[in-house]
């Protein structure tokens, strides 16, 4: 099961930035999702084009869903992506935490990287952001 949250989540974000790209028309190295807490803990975000801030936007429109999230990733994803930016907030003792969202070089598949105030602090992989064990 947990495998398998790992790869939908991978398809999300990968899909996503490949629909941002799409709508602005760049390449797909040029476009990132940022993930950050609100002042109130809830997940936001933001899609980066060639670095500078394009938009807000939500869950559901990195999904590409319009009214309803058949699959109900909309609800299930936001928890867990809340739960590893409040862990890095407390790790990092920091309010000004973020994750960015790129495309690997191929554009099949995502990478995370974690920043505080602005400076890269670290690559992150999906299965450490979700709490993945691994399995032998």
């Amino acid at each position: 099961m947990q495998e398998f949250i790992v790869e939908e989540t991978s398809k999300i974000f990968t899909k996503g930035i490949k629909r941002f790209v799409d709508k602005n028309k760049v390449d797909i190295h040029e476009v990132s999702i940022l993930l950050y807490l609100q002042k109130d803990d809830e997940v936001g975000y933001q899609v980066y084009v060639n670095g500078n801030y394009s938009e807000n936007v939500t869950i559901k429109d990195i999904l590409g869903v319009k009214v309803v999230d058949l699959k109900g990733y909309s609800v299930i994803a936001p928890p867990y992506i809340q739960k590893f930016l409040v862990d890095f907030r407390n790790e990092l003792k920091s309010d000004k935490i973020d994750v960015s969202v790129y495309l690997n070089e191929d554009g099949d598949d995502v990478r995370f990287f974690l920043y505080d105030n602005g400076k890269l602090i670290k690559e992150v992989f999906l299965k450490e952001l979700l709490g993945v064990k691994s399995e032998i």
